[in-house]
């Protein structure tokens, strides 16, 4: 996933939101996130969130070409892949 924006929420912290290419977006799962001269930094997914109408409602995992909203993440930022460690 290619985080595309960021939102913050007092309570949850920072969302990092971008649209699913390959595969799944699960809870709790253990992720590699690239950018720059950081490559491969382990990281983990808290809550995985998907958007209907002005709501964001929580899932268990988001599939292929679903806009999902991450959090978790601390220092994310724009520009970042997020990948499943294999």
């Amino acid at each position: 996933m290619l985080v595309s924006t960021l939102d913050f929420d007092s309570y949850k912290g920072t969302y990092a939101i971008g649209k699913i290419s390959e595969g799944t977006g699960k809870t709790w799962a253990s992720n590699r996130s690239t950018v720059g001269k950081r490559k491969n930094r382990k990281c983990k997914v808290e809550k995985v969130f998907t958007s209907v109408g002005l709501k964001r409602v929580g899932v268990v995992q988001g599939a292929t070409g679903d806009i999902v909203a991450l959090t978790g993440i601390s220092d994310i930022t724009i520009g970042q892949t997020l990948a499943i460690r294999l």
